[in-house]
């Protein structure tokens, strides 16, 4: 029997947005991020019509992050819901969900939330290395960036990616 203890962690994070939700949600896709996210770059391997969709896998391999494999669990375009999966570092499963919810005056909030576990005592490092600021920082970065984009048409550069590589951080 392994003595191994897998550590876990939650956190989450509520952006204000200045669009509504219908205008937001679209862009919480693989494709789609490379028009708001600087440095954004991923591998799209399994998608029906080509956009984020239940089951669409795709891969990331980010400055400093390494290399993540990426599936869509739940995804309510009419309820603005998203969730992902992602294997990172043969070390670590993090689930991502994401909700946009309208604030009635034509702005949303996209609350994140992330569970991180790890699978062996490599995962144990990443995930004590995955401190609120750590996922803060990321999600505040994502904030602005997304915000920028909504309000000009224009992606905000700011080389984020090419600075965030932070261990457990997550995009």
């Amino acid at each position: 029997m392994s003595t191994f203890r897998a550590k876990r962690v939650v956190r989450s994070f509520t952006q204000e947005l200045c669009a509504p939700a219908s205008k937001v949600f679209p862009l919480l896709c693989p494709v789609r991020e490379y028009d708001w996210i600087d440095g954004w770059s991923c591998e799209l391997i399994h998608s029906e019509s080509g956009f984020a969709e239940k089951n669409c896998v795709f891969r990331t391999n980010l400055h400093g992050d390494g290399e993540r494999t990426w599936v869509v669990s739940h995804y309510d375009p009419e309820r603005f819901e998203i969730g992902f999966v992602v294997m990172a570092k043969s070390s670590l499963i993090l689930n991502f969900d994401i909700t946009v919810k309208d604030r009635g005056d034509g702005t949303a909030n996209a609350t994140w939330t992330n569970v991180a576990t790890a699978l062996n005592e490599q995962g144990n490092d990443l995930v004590e290395a995955f401190t609120d600021d750590v996922f803060a920082a990321r999600i505040k970065f994502l904030e602005g960036a997304l915000n920028h984009y909504l309000q000009t048409g224009a992606m905000l550069k700011s080389g984020f990616y090419a600075h965030a590589g932070k261990p457990g951080s997550e995009g």
